[in-house]
């Protein structure tokens, strides 16, 4: 079965580089081989790395973005949120994206998927593959790789979080420029981490 998630690679891609546009309901709020079998903790991150974190409008998922970035937006079905870099440099602007779908697939088949069209991506090699337990308990799963985006004559890199909560399909990715991952690589593997929901 197609997993309904893949769409957003390409998607994210574009809006990034559009600067992102549209209207996303939400505050911010204080406060390739096997997989590992066993499940990781999420990464700690350093103090100050990640910022304010954000509550969906909806109550679905609270996710906390890297520090000085701010809330994007979008009109494309599913995307609940878009963060990016409050300066944007390069012809690739950073950025992490949450998508939510509804789904009745377990996490196993929702990332099987997610890996088997992934390797569809031109010039696709993966980097990561590994299960996580997020820090609500939620089990959830790492894909990340990097691909060739040929109409835009860019080679990209991303990392994304795969888990299933109420019915619904998550997936928080974050992409940037393949030359530009090892700068924004701490900031991005922490806030995809971070994903939590409400009990």
């Amino acid at each position: 079965m197609r997993s309904p998630l893949l769409a957003i690679i390409g998607v994210v891609a574009g809006l990034l580089l559009a600067g992102c546009s549209g209207t996303v309901a939400g505050s911010p709020t204080a406060a390739p081989g096997p997989p590992p079998t066993t499940a990781a903790p999420p990464p700690s991150p350093a103090p100050g790395i990640l910022g304010t974190p954000y509550t969906d409008t909806g109550g679905r998922f609270r996710i906390t973005p890297p520090a000085d970035w701010r809330v994007g937006t979008s009109s494309n079905s599913g995307i609940a949120v878009l963060f990016s870099p409050t300066a944007r440099t390069g012809p690739f602007t950073p950025g992490i994206s949450v998508f939510v779908v509804d789904s009745g697939l377990p996490l196993a088949e929702t990332v099987a998927g997610a890996r088997s069209e992934l390797t569809g991506l031109t010039a696709y090699t993966s980097t990561t593959d590994q299960p996580i337990t997020l820090t609500d308990g939620t089990p959830a799963h790492l894909l990340g790789g990097t691909y060739r985006d040929a109409a835009r004559g860019l080679d990209l890199r991303n990392l994304q979080l795969f888990t299933v909560h109420g019915g619904k399909a998550f997936a928080v990715t974050a992409t940037t420029a393949a030359g530009d991952w090892a700068e924004y690589e701490a900031r991005l593997s922490a806030a995809v981490a971070s994903l939590t929901f409400a009990s």
